[in-house]
């Protein structure tokens, strides 16, 4: 049996502009690549309307193939996942 890997990348996508979220990025210091969505992609992988936010996408993971398919998605209303439970979640449709 084949064993199951992590995905490529991890692309965080936020609905909130690059005014709104540079100064966090430089307050924690992250460099990882952020989608600045106006709402077309949070709309097309049904993830608006689903936490707290109507109109928002929630606290929510989407795993993408490489067809830009969606293969499975993820609701996280506490606002934290921890990485291992994460990734046996997407495991199971990698």
């Amino acid at each position: 049996m084949a064993q199951a890997v992590a995905p490529d990348f991890t692309l965080p996508i936020v609905m909130i502009t690059a005014e709104q979220v540079t100064p966090d990025l430089e307050y924690f210091g992250a460099t990882t690549p952020y989608l600045l969505d106006d709402g077309s992609v949070s709309t097309a992988y049904d993830m608006l309307g689903k936490g707290m936010h109507e109109g928002l996408p929630g606290h929510g993971f989407v795993l993408i193939d490489e067809d830009g398919v969606r293969q499975w998605k993820g609701e996280h209303p506490s606002l934290w996942l921890a990485p291992d439970d994460l990734l046996g979640h997407i495991a199971k449709h990698l």
